[in-house]
Formats: C-alpha cells, structure tokens, sequence
C-alpha cells in the first residue's frame, strides 16, 4: 500500500478549498434575495445556512473524488 506524503495531503485540502470557494462564489454565498420582512430574514438565514453546509459536504465528496482520480489513475 502506498503511503500518502504531506505534497498529497495538501494537494487534496487546496482541491476541496477551491471547490468550496467556488460553489459559495457562483451561489453569491447562499443570499439569492433580499430580505424585506422579518420571516424572510429568517428563511433566508437558514437558507444561507443549508447552502454554506451543502456546499461544504459537496466540495469534500467532489475534491476527494476528483483528487483520487488524479492520484490513482492507471499510468501506462
């Protein structure tokens, strides 16, 4: 088995990094409206909510998806 090195482990954290930058940067962080009453200041904060933890658990699973292909591809 083949042991992973600190250049491994940082490659995979700055994947996910981006990745998650990306997906709150393209969904203007999860505001998609503004707030006119007190309800949709509440909605709206639990909206951002969902959308910063969604985004975040999508960025590990695609990173870590994306970094072992790269990683353990076939190499001819």
């Amino acid at each position: 088995m083949e042991k992973l090195s600190a250049g491994d482990y940082a490659a995979w954290a700055g994947i996910i990094i981006a990745l998650f930058a990306a997906l709150l940067a393209l969904g203007n962080f999860g505001q998609l409206f503004e707030p006119v009453s007190p309800e949709t200041v509440r909605i709206n904060q639990l909206y951002q909510f969902i959308y910063v933890s969604g985004s975040a658990v999508g960025a590990i699973f695609l990173g870590s998806l994306i970094w072992m292909s790269i990683k353990f591809r076939e190499r001819g």
